[in-house]
């Protein structure tokens, strides 16, 4: 719906309760130039893709856009690394393959994004601005982390004693043989 209005495409037969919240995303995109929507970006290096919502023009500066719903502090650091991703990725051809560059006056910030926050529980539409730096840094260091998850416990492991084999002992004994005096 939101892309709709960004078309400026009639919204005849919306449900009432989502005119209200299309109304102040009309209001808080009024000043932004879309440059790109849904577009599928790439980082080769790191091996992540996903879609941004907008890429947008705002007074001069193309940025990444991203429209969320829910509670946008709690993540606040996965948005930023998100945004981050985007601002740094290819646009990506999906049929074909190909990376492509933005124009140098379309290429997003890659210091700060912008997240449209619509709460769909009745509180105030906003803007908001992201420090896409920490998330680009932040998105490094997950990429390290998930790099370090994929080693397989054998080349972690390496046996010390392998001698002493598991029976079934009364527990009760087990304590008494465990025991450094007779009291």
């Amino acid at each position: 719906l939101t892309e709709a209005v960004d078309r400026g495409e009639p919204l005849d037969g919306v449900p009432m309760e989502y005119v209200a919240i299309l109304a102040a995303y009309s209001r808080l995109t009024a000043d932004f130039e879309v440059l790109g929507s849904e577009e599928f970006r790439v980082i080769d290096e790191l091996q992540v893709a996903g879609s941004a919502d907008r890429r947008v023009r705002y007074q001069g500066q193309a940025y990444i856009l991203d429209t969320k719903t829910g509670n946008i502090e709690l993540g606040a650091l996965s948005i930023a690394m998100q945004l981050a991703g985007y601002a740094h990725g290819y646009r990506y051809d999906v049929e074909t393959g190909a990376r492509i560059m933005d124009a140098p006056q379309d290429t997003p910030s890659v210091e700060r994004g912008i997240v449209l926050h619509l709460p769909q529980d009745g509180e105030p539409a906003g803007t908001y601005w992201i420090d896409l730096e920490v998330g680009w840094a932040a998105l490094h260091e997950a990429s390290r982390v998930h790099k370090l998850r994929k080693i397989k416990p054998e080349e972690l492991l390496t046996p010390l004693r392998v001698d002493a084999p598991m029976s079934e002992v009364d527990p009760l004994i087990g304590f008494i043989q465990a025991a450094v005096s007779v009291d």
